[in-house]
């Protein structure tokens, strides 16, 4: 499995882990694949992955443990967080998803997995900041 598959994988079940799939969650899967230029026929094929794909969720952390180095893992981390508050709310059972990837390496604690979702949601805050200035100089 290559890193964009257990990425996206990753972010299904980040969104199928509250029971619902919102509009919100379905964009921002979908904007992240345009970001990383992926073709038309991957995109379509995602969204309806989104809707019917089960992930075996066990075998997905082993795959992230096995494969993925540090930057993947935070931008994981960072885009799984991202994904679950973009519609507002992040559900405990989409934190769980993220806990539990986290929870497979030695070091983890509670107390860093804590620190790791505050800065998530700092660096969510500041590019929403940097998002706005930007818009605001485009735009002028």
């Amino acid at each position: 499995m290559t890193e964009i598959d257990i990425y996206f994988k990753f972010l299904i079940a980040v969104i199928k882990a509250d029971g619902k799939i919102e509009q919100e969650e379905k964009d921002f899967v979908i904007n992240s694949a345009k970001t990383l230029g992926l073709s038309d026929d991957f995109i379509n094929e995602l969204e309806d992955r989104i809707v019917k794909e089960d992930i075996g969720i066990e075998q997905l952390y082993q795959e992230i443990f096995d494969k993925s180095d540090l930057s993947f893992t935070i931008n994981l981390l960072k885009d799984g967080y991202a994904l679950a508050k973009s519609d507002g709310n992040v559900d405990y059972r989409q934190l769980d998803i993220l806990k539990n990837m986290m929870k497979s390496h030695s070091n983890y604690s509670d107390l860093l997995f804590d620190e790791l979702i505050g800065w998530c949601e700092e660096s969510l805050y500041l590019k929403n900041v940097g998002l706005e200035l930007i818009t605001t100089i485009v735009e002028a």
